[in-house]
């Protein structure tokens, strides 16, 4: 855990515009980049915004395929289902992961920057 009163003191008063809040956290996150945690937390985030994405784009085959072999109603609508159920769960997972990237970022410069 960390204050925001120390991280101000740290990086100076937080931009308002987004461009500026984009640049500090640019500047932040470079480094740190090679913390051993934060480029694990980094692949963890990036591989279930990877996952959600394929999830995504399977849905549309997935639900041809069902069509195409005549299956039973239900298994026309639980296979899409499925795969929209696991895109919105690791997209979950991912914003979670991602603000813990932030998170952590932010306390390596609170903490010891």
């Amino acid at each position: 855990r960390f204050k925001l009163d120390t991280l101000r003191q740290k990086t100076g008063p937080f931009p308002e515009d987004p461009a500026g809040q984009q640049a500090l956290w640019d500047g932040l996150y470079d480094k740190y980049a090679d913390v051993p945690v934060i480029r694990r937390m980094r692949g963890q985030y990036l591989l279930c915004y990877e996952i959600a994405a394929v999830s995504l784009l399977l849905v549309a085959p997935m639900l041809v395929l069902v069509l195409v072999s005549w299956s039973s109603p239900a298994i026309i609508l639980a296979s899409p289902g499925f795969l929209i159920g696991q895109y919105i769960m690791f997209v979950v997972a991912a914003r979670l992961l991602g603000d813990d990237l932030v998170k952590a970022v932010l306390a390596l410069e609170a903490l010891g920057g």
